[in-house]
């Protein structure tokens, strides 16, 4: 896995987020692996079912998060964009140092620290979301804001933290965190290079059966190079994305079911809309178009 290390002012800002979950995540693409296979009464999911089901959900969250780096790179090339931006503050208005709600009801407080040069937005509701971002220079030194010609990187972090309830039958407990830098501002392609890190708990009750899902999942990414022309080259051009996944499903009922998964995802990139998701021999096609995975075999 390769980890890009930030500047100095934006690492102390993020340093206990990185400590909690990122440091393990940058010495391996791969959570602690717990021992794979199935326990408990026997269960109907094969071992081509199960592989399928992760290349389709594991390919989902890749192609959504290949979307968001356009649209956060588009954002912060202006700094009043980068505070508002629907994306980056999850179509949150508000301005640097205020607190506005959103349309849900929480408030934001979105900051900029002159002594860091580190734009902050602090979303809390059921959840806590952080999202930080600084622009730097090609010698690293950071900048107070974006300017052409000058900026060479910018780097985002994101944590989330908290329990969200949709209803009586479903909770999850979210602990996340994702550290990402753009590289090649002042040339032709831009390159995102980075890491992100989750541990997740997931309840759903139903009137006859519960399922407990506990997770841990790390992603990265290894030069994922766009086209700075985004009309004609919408699709990276190459570069690696990777998704380890280690979760265990509990399932109560009649009877109970325990299933525990442990698998290496890994997404290369073509230039195309239709790229290669593979899991060790099982292989399938990546829409990064529609985000369906299919043709898996």
């Amino acid at each position: 896995m390769k980890c890009i290390t930030p500047p100095l002012p934006f690492r102390q800002l993020a340093a206990v987020a990185a400590l909690a979950i990122g440091a393990a995540a940058c010495s391996t693409d791969s959570p602690t692996s717990p021992s794979v296979g199935q326990a408990g009464s026997s269960s109907s999911i094969t071992a081509a079912t199960t592989s399928s089901d992760i290349a389709t959900s594991a390919g989902n969250s890749i192609a959504s998060d290949i979307q968001g780096l356009t649209a956060n790179e588009v954002a912060a090339i202006n700094p009043s964009l980068a505070i508002n931006t629907a994306h980056f503050d999850d179509k949150v208005g508000g301005t640097a140092g205020s607190s506005t709600p959103t349309a849900n009801g929480p408030s934001q407080t979105c900051t900029f620290s002159t002594s860091t040069q580190v734009y902050t937005c602090t979303t809390s509701s059921q959840e806590t979301i952080v999202r930080s971002f600084a622009y730097f220079d090609s010698a690293g030194k950071p900048m107070p804001k974006f300017i052409e010609g000058v900026t060479a990187s910018i780097h985002y972090l994101v944590k989330i933290d908290g329990t969200v309830t949709k209803d009586s039958s479903f909770t999850a407990v979210r602990h996340s965190l994702r550290d990402l830098t753009v590289s090649g501002l002042l040339g032709d392609t831009r390159i995102w290079n980075g890491f992100g890190s989750s541990a997740d708990t997931n309840s759903h009750t139903e009137p006859l059966s519960k399922r407990t899902y506990t997770g841990l999942a790390v992603d990265t990414l290894q030069a994922v190079t766009f086209a700075k022309e985004r009309s004609t080259h919408p699709y990276p051009l190459s570069g690696v994305a990777i998704r380890v996944v280690n979760y265990t499903v509990v399932s109560t009922g009649k009877e109970t079911v325990t299933t525990t998964v442990y698998k290496r995802v890994v997404v290369t990139f073509n230039g195309t809309a239709n790229v290669p998701i593979t899991l060790g021999n099982f292989s399938c096609t990546l829409h990064l178009d529609t985000k369906k995975v299919d043709g898996c075999k």
